[in-house]
């Protein structure tokens, strides 16, 4: 498979219709707590860039509930995607989505959003570079797929690697160590929810599990049966 291509010859947006919007409120609701309980002061949050914005709902509502930002814009290499975006935000005087790649990007932002983008990308010195060069904060959100339940499940990496196109599986040390290397100081970490938005037979029944060992602690609950996306908010150097 071609690793670019699912994103511009139809198959990303046939395997996911809707782009994930369903569970764009729980992704921006948990970058916001995490905001609201790090260092960063959010009255000078005025300009965001959400890359892999997907359908747009992350930046949408991250918008709605910070005051200061003026300047908002989703950027997608799935042209499918923008159109939707585009079409379920018209009447948006702040909101801007575009098709095309970090490169492309020349402004500098106040914060940079990475929402389940990363396990996406090939490259990630060049790409964490080219982050560096435009931002003051960046929020990178991760799902935990090297997870124990997940490796245990034949078939299940693969699945993700066909459908959506992950060809990193990630764990909370690794990503850690690898953004620090990078020059990144991390300002504060967190679990998002997301999988409450699923539905389905085994999503159902996984949320008990989740939600139960969750309650003791989302890192154990992450490791042993996934579901929570592990966050990192970070400051550029």
């Amino acid at each position: 498979m071609n690793k670019k291509s699912i994103y511009d010859n139809g198959t990303y947006s046939d395997n996911n219709p809707g782009f994930n919007d369903r569970e764009s409120i729980r992704k921006s609701n948990s970058l916001i707590n995490l905001l609201k309980n790090s260092p960063v002061n959010l009255s000078n949050i005025n300009s965001v860039l959400d890359y892999g914005c997907g359908g747009g709902g992350l930046i949408k509502n991250l918008c709605d509930n910070l005051s200061h930002v003026s300047k908002a814009k989703g950027i997608d290499l799935n042209k499918d995607a923008i159109e939707f975006a585009l079409s379920e935000n018209r009447d948006s005087s702040i909101l801007e989505f575009k098709t095309g790649s970090l490169e492309q990007i020349n402004s500098h932002y106040d914060l940079i959003t990475v929402v389940h983008v990363l396990e996406h990308i090939q490259n990630w010195d060049e790409f964490l570079s080219s982050i560096k060069s435009k931002a003051k904060y960046v929020y990178i959100a991760v799902p935990i797929e090297a997870s124990i339940w997940m490796t245990l499940r034949k078939g299940v990496l693969l699945n993700q690697y066909k459908k959506y196109g992950h060809i990193h599986f990630i764990n909370e040390p690794y990503l850690i160590n690898y953004l620090e290397e990078a020059g990144l100081d991390i300002l504060s970490t967190g679990y998002s929810d997301e999988f409450l938005a699923f539905d389905g037979l085994m999503s159902n029944i996984m949320k008990i599990p989740r939600l139960a060992i969750g309650l003791f602690s989302k890192k154990i609950a992450c490791n042993i049966v996934g579901g929570y996306c592990f966050q990192v908010l970070c400051k550029v150097k």
